[in-house]
């Protein structure tokens, strides 16, 4: 994997995320959540990736067999059936079609979807 990154930046980038514990936070992640980690992984080993996935509400944890740290590259049709189906799965919002962020789909458009409403210009009566 090392001739896949660029070293030092690498470096630098790993001790800055070993330093970082977001723990606590877990439990505030309200979007939907796919967690996937190669099960030779030993950058993010699957036991941490599980850690995260117990901890963010909802989140779905799948583990790729005889992958490492690169599972999307190492094993890319089974990466992208789960990433698919893990995306079909989530709500729609009727309003913009997209992904609702794992909240109820709304029975009116909200925004929540990501997708902010027009305002409407009131309508002025003619002569006015």
């Amino acid at each position: 994997m090392s001739t896949a990154c660029r070293m030092p930046g690498y470096g630098h980038a790993a001790a800055s995320l070993a330093e970082t514990d977001h723990a606590a936070d877990l439990g505030r992640i309200h979007v939907p959540t796919l967690v996937v980690v190669g099960e030779h992984d030993r950058v993010c080993p699957p036991s941490d990736s599980q850690f995260l996935a117990d901890g963010i509400p909802g989140a779905v944890y799948v583990e790729i067999s005889n992958t490492g740290h690169l599972p999307n590259q190492e094993r890319p049709d089974e990466f992208n059936r789960i990433v698919g189906d893990w995306l079909d799965g989530l709500p729609v919002c009727p309003a913009s079609g997209l992904v609702n962020r794992g909240r109820p789909t709304p029975r009116r458009h909200t925004g929540r979807c990501g997708r902010v409403p027009r305002r409407r210009r009131p309508v002025r009566p003619q002569g006015s």
